[in-house]
């Protein structure tokens, strides 16, 4: 019986720890997490298969719903460190053309909720802040909650 609860006890710390399992991600993951708590968006990471195994990322996706229901992916883009850490050249060409594949096929169900995917780039997150900021707020929150809107 010890035993047993013991077991328990261990499964739930495992739980509790995939839970905040994104604190073992990168950095740049953490700042754009943080931000969308601190802009009150409702975020998940995704742990869905959603592409195909040809197009594989290791960069984290994380899904939010914006305010006019749209799904929106952001893909995590952290800058590479080493040759080893960079993508594919033409990963976020196949995921961006997989998703326009997805809209396209389902464009007469009318249970089918758009997905858009947007690419984050850590370092135009770093240089260009305020910019991909203002951008995210009108894309998730809407004209009315975004304060300022940016032109290229």
């Amino acid at each position: 019986m010890v035993k047993l609860v013991l077991l328990i006890h261990w499964l739930l710390l495992l739980d509790l720890l995939d839970a905040f399992a994104v604190v073992n991600h990168s950095p740049f993951l953490q700042t754009v997490t943080s931000w969308l708590d601190e802009e009150d968006i409702f975020w998940h990471e995704q742990d869905d298969i959603l592409f195909p195994t040809a197009i594989t990322s290791t960069q984290p996706i994380i899904e939010v719903i914006s305010y006019n229901k749209c799904c929106y992916y952001l893909h995590i883009l952290q800058s590479p460190k080493s040759v080893n850490e960079c993508i594919p050249a033409t990963c976020a060409r196949d995921m961006t053309n997989y998703i326009q594949y997805l809209n396209t096929k389902h464009s007469n169900d009318q249970n089918y909720t758009k997905i858009s995917l947007i690419h984050l780039h850590e370092d135009v997150w770093n240089t260009k802040t305020d910019i991909v900021q203002s951008r995210l707020r009108i894309r998730l929150l809407g004209p009315t909650k975004a304060s300022r809107i940016y032109a290229r």
